[in-house]
């Protein structure tokens, strides 16, 4: 779980500091020139990496377990065994 959210930590920041030049860039013209390559490496890289670790963990149908649960009869209480 903290891999995750390293990950989306990484994919935020290299956003952001894309972002930050931007804004720069429209306010005086100026930007990180090739620190620009690094930002987008890192928000894309994490991404991808982001994508690749959350694959495993799709949702897939339960499988029925060989014994069924017992259920209670009307009236017994929880804890009790029905009986």
């Amino acid at each position: 779980m903290a891999a995750a959210i390293l990950l989306v930590k990484g994919v935020t920041v290299g956003l952001a500091l894309l972002a930050s030049n931007l804004f720069d860039y429209l306010d005086n013209g100026r930007t990180d020139g090739p620190l620009l390559a690094l930002w987008a490496l890192i928000a894309v890289g994490s991404l991808l990496v982001l994508v690749r670790y959350l694959q495993p963990m799709r949702d897939r149908p339960l499988r029925r377990s060989a014994h069924p649960t017992r259920r209670m009869k009307k009236g017994a209480r929880h804890g009790q065994h029905p009986g």
